[in-house]
């Protein structure tokens, strides 16, 4: 798994938990925080892969393209381990 958190002026405004094949434990909502409802969850498609388990940006931090830098982010973890999907 990788666990990144996001920072804007010094204050938490997002995560993104992404893991990867072979670790694809449930989601349980009665663990999450609820600055994390709404959280988006995708299951494994393929061998050689990673899946993004969470992504959140906090109310306060939406609308600036966190979520879209995240998911940037992730895709470049994905290359850098030689992941095709």
């Amino acid at each position: 798994s990788c666990f990144v958190v996001a920072e804007r002026d010094k204050r938490i405004a997002g995560m993104i938990l992404l893991n990867f094949i072979g670790d694809t434990s449930t989601l349980d909502p009665e663990l999450e925080p609820p600055e994390q409802q709404g959280v988006l969850a995708l299951i494994k498609q393929a061998e050689h892969s990673i899946f993004v388990r969470e992504i959140a940006v906090l109310d306060w931090a939406r609308g600036r393209g966190l979520a879209t830098a995240l998911l940037s982010l992730a895709e470049g973890i994905a290359e850098s381990r030689g992941d095709s999907r």
